[in-house]
């Protein structure tokens, strides 16, 4: 045929050989450039990980900063604590004050008088010269009963040689009252009484103590002499 050229013999098959390469030479020559494009692609993946993450810390830290500080700015927590502790306590004292001493009016004492008799002698009084100062009032009784002088549940009774049979009574908020010289005791710990029930029995003479706080007060303070004892 006119204007084709004859290629040589042999001339495809050598151009299909120099071209041809086996796929395992392939692999050799292309791994290394897949290698560091794997990689780079790695290490640009971890960086933008690492840079959200730091991101992300850095803005949360930002966030309970400023809160924390604007917590510091609005409360002296401090001065704060102390000032409700403070004011809790007074209301506390106060309120258990009024509560466990008076009636709702306020001036209007509770106790009776724990036996019928006369009062021989005074809170703080000092028999002799050497003694301690009385922390009740010591009654010589007219008649022997012992009586509740105001409601409450009884913490102790117990004997000694100084004083015979006692008896401690619990009343509202931290007032407590004792009764000393009983001959006989009729009641028993953790037993509810009321005013004028009957504790027990003396001979002739009763210690009564009134304490509010660990600490001794004058009886008289809470006794309402006009109350009729005998009930």
């Amino acid at each position: 045929m006119k204007g084709l050229k004859r290629r040589p013999i042999g001339y495809y098959s050598s151009n299909f050989k120099d071209k041809y390469q086996p796929p395992l030479q392939l692999f050799i020559k292309s791994y290394p450039k897949r290698f560091i494009a794997q990689a780079i692609t790695a290490i640009m993946i971890f960086c933008c990980l690492l840079t959200i993450r730091f991101i992300d810390n850095k803005f949360e830290k930002s966030l309970f900063d400023n809160i924390q500080g604007g917590l510091n700015r609005s409360f002296n927590y401090k001065g704060t604590y102390n000032a409700v502790v403070g004011w809790g306590e007074k209301i506390v004292l106060r309120s258990q004050r009024v509560v466990s001493v008076f009636n709702i009016d306020g001036n209007k004492k509770e106790f009776i008088l724990p036996m019928s008799g006369t009062i021989v002698s005074r809170f703080k009084d000092v028999a002799s010269q050497g003694d301690n100062p009385l922390k009740g009032i010591l009654i010589q009784g007219n008649d022997d009963k012992v009586l509740v002088s105001e409601e409450g549940v009884i913490l102790e009774k117990n004997h000694n040689k100084t004083y015979g049979h006692y008896i401690v009574l619990k009343h509202k908020g931290e007032l407590i009252s004792v009764y000393k010289y009983l001959e006989e005791v009729y009641v028993e710990i953790n037993q509810r009484v009321n005013k004028g029930d009957i504790l027990g029995r003396t001979s002739n003479k009763l210690l009564y103590e009134v304490w509010y706080r660990k600490e001794p007060q004058d009886p008289m303070e809470f006794i309402n002499l006009d109350a009729i004892t005998n009930l």
